[in-house]
């Protein structure tokens, strides 16, 4: 059988254990603080547009004073982690030996857990932001008739709160066994204690030999990578900046007391914050750093005015819509059909390929082959190679606020509806990405990394080989397998008994669900001058043919292309209320209000978005760069949901 249809058959079984589950997004991508229909017209009504005879130049700046916080919070956990979450958005953490385990379980082996770790974790995402809105308006009558300009943008102050909580009084006793971390087993001490500390950043100490070239039997050390982004905090994280600086430059075609119409140009400067990728819940100030270009229309109608002109009712209309030009980002993504995988643990692997063999039966007769790569002694996160630096765009953005206005003598009460509305993501590679920055699947040489799921990957030699010298293996040394795991699920490793027919007890131990499972062999080294094949065991001590390991022929591996850069839009209906009064006084105009509004934004996801079938791992005709991602079907639609309540003050003069 040649490679070719090997390896089809591989993906077709890898297929089969892939299950439908919605896509989520390991980045919260807010609407801007400094996006704001409603802001632009409630408690202005009679104090920009003006219509005025005299052809003079005029001026209104008002700030507004808000706090907000979101609601909703089970939406935002949602776009987060999806359908793994039970109950009061909680996730169950379970390892692999506790009995009947939960489907819907995250696989506690790959946060460095004991393997009989039971607990469950709980988030409540909560945003709470100060906001201080400063907005100049100045008509330009008095050069060009029916011209203004505005320039508008808030100080920001935003804390997010995950509010992360899990149990933390709870004892496991387990340790993994001989061969499925490393050589000699991982005690429980040498393990985590929970979820939580994994989730910070926290890792097992490295075992002793370890340079990462395995070279030799005094070389078979291991290290542990700590989780570096999408981390999760017990703490808040907050941030202050001054959100985008947005300018109009406006034309009032139509103008007098009782209507008016007009069109404006808009330019967005980014002053906020760049998107990051260390925390899975970080403030962002600002619409991400992305420069917006775009225009908009502006309209008012007089409905009913009293005789004495003291009463009236009018009906607003401000439109805005924006391209948000290209930003470079760093964000973390999951694997294509694999929601969560940026939490699995990945195996380093590399060459060459030293003292493993593989044969498709227990007895070699001289028939082994060897692997294209193994086990090189590094785990990873996920998350630590899919996190890229990209650039990210939008095509629009539309912000539209209704308005409808009744002013009483000096009164007035603002009552109205914002749609906003940003258009789906496109996502893209740098034309010549950077490793030194942000390392990851798309910057590295390809087929280093694969997914270990509950596989070992060291087995033993059964008996010694018989044969004496340098490079010569005996009974219980370890080799270093070549064992992956491609249809691996943030839930399970692909030995789990579901997963393969026939894989139980004893049968597990032995790797029997691993991508390409042939029988391990060792072999020493041309240098010894041996060459007998000797079958490797999953333990210590072990030499019965029912006791023998697989390892992969050949390993499958996750690349930049297996790599799910999930895009996003968002949609948000606002209703707001605002009421101000205003003294009238000789040349200028102070006024003060106050005001409150309610934002609704729900989590969807197009019909792509559910994943039913295809592998992770990626074949020989994966492209080098992976470039061409920004025509991805699946767009997850996630916006925030917040009250918010203010104090405005202002002065108009001319």
């Amino acid at each position: 059988m040649n490679h070719k249809s090997l390896f089809t058959l591989v993906l077709l079984s890898c297929m089969a254990s892939v299950y439908a589950a919605r896509d989520v997004t390991p980045t919260i991508v807010n609407r801007s603080q400094g996006r704001d229909g409603a802001w632009k017209l409630a408690g202005l009504t009679d104090k920009i547009h003006l219509n005025s005879e005299e052809e003079s130049t005029y001026v209104n700046f008002n700030s507004n004073l808000a706090y907000a916080q979101s609601f909703r919070a089970n939406r935002l956990a949602e776009c987060l982690f999806g359908d793994d979450l039970v109950g009061c958005n909680s996730i169950r953490i379970q390892g692999s030996d506790v009995a009947n385990r939960d489907a819907n379980a995250w696989l506690a082996d790959y946060f460095y857990l004991p393997s009989d770790y039971d607990s469950d974790f709980s988030i409540n995402p909560k945003i709470t932001s100060g906001l201080a809105n400063l907005d100049l308006y100045v008509g330009l009558d008095g050069w060009v008739d029916g011209m203004y300009l505005r320039v508008h943008g808030p100080i920001v102050w935003s804390k997010w709160d995950l509010k992360f909580n899990e149990l933390c009084d709870q004892n496991f006793t387990n340790s993994h066994r001989e061969g499925y971390f490393t050589w000699d087993g991982m005690s429980n001490d040498q393990l985590l204690e929970t979820f939580g500390d994994y989730a910070r950043g926290g890792a097992p100490l490295n075992t002793s030999g370890f340079d990462g070239a395995q070279t030799d039997q005094n070389d078979i050390g291991v290290a542990f990578q700590g989780l570096n982004y999408a981390k999760m905090e017990r703490c808040s994280r907050s941030r202050t900046g001054f959100a985008d600086l947005r300018f109009e430059l406006g034309y009032d075609m139509l103008s007098c007391e009782d209507y008016h119409f007009g069109m404006n140009l808009q330019v967005a400067a980014p002053t906020g914050s760049r998107r990051q990728a260390e925390f899975a819940f970080d403030p962002t100030i600002g619409n991400g750093n992305h420069w917006e270009i775009g225009g908009g229309l502006t309209a008012h109608y007089t409905a009913w005015r009293c005789e004495a002109e003291d009463k009236s009712v009018s009906l607003y209309l401000d439109a805005s819509f924006t391209h948000m030009n290209n930003a470079k980002e760093q964000r973390t993504f999951d694997l294509k059909c694999r929601p969560n995988s940026r939490y699995m643990l990945a195996e380093k692997m590399g060459t060459p390929t030293n003292f493993l063999r593989a044969g498709t039966t227990t007895t070699a007769a001289g028939s082994t082959t060897v692997p294209v790569k193994q086990f090189k002694g590094v785990f990873a996160p996920v998350a630590n190679l899919t996190t890229v630096d990209v650039h990210v765009r939008a095509n629009i953005q539309t912000d539209i606020a209704l308005m409808v206005n009744y002013t009483s003598n000096n009164w007035g009460f603002d009552l109205g509806y914002d749609f906003w509305a940003r258009s789906s993501e496109k996502i893209s590679l740098p034309s010549t990405p950077t490793k030194d920055c942000c390392p990851s699947l798309c910057t590295m040489d390809k087929n280093q990394w694969a997914l270990k799921g509950d596989a070992a990957v060291f087995g033993f030699m059964s008996a010694q080989s018989g044969n004496t010298g340098a490079g010569q293996l005996n009974q219980n040394d370890p080799v270093a397998l070549s064992a992956t795991q491609c249809g691996a699920t943030i839930h399970k490793g692909t030995n789990a008994a579901a997963d393969v027919a026939d894989c139980t007890g004893n049968d597990m131990l032995q790797n029997c669900g691993i991508d390409n499972p042939q029988f391990a062999y060792g072999r020493g080294t041309s240098t010894g001058g041996g060459n007998n094949d000797q079958l490797l065991v999953h333990g210590l001590n072990l030499t019965a043919d029912s006791d023998a390991i697989k390892t992969s022929v050949q390993p499958l591996f996750i690349n930049c292309c297996d790599i799910n850069f999930q895009r996003t839009k968002g949609i948000s209906h606002k209703v707001f209320g605002n009421v101000n009064y205003t003294w009238e006084m000789d040349g200028w105009s102070p006024y003060f209000g106050a005001g409150a509004s309610g934002e609704f934004a729900s989590r969807s996801c197009d019909d792509d978005c559910c994943c039913t079938d295809g592998p992770v791992c990626s074949d020989a005709s994966c492209a080098d760069t992976c470039c061409d991602i920004e025509d991805s079907p699946n767009s997850l639609k996630c916006a925030l949901s917040e009250w918010r309540v203010w104090l405005q003050g202002g002065i108009s003069f001319d």
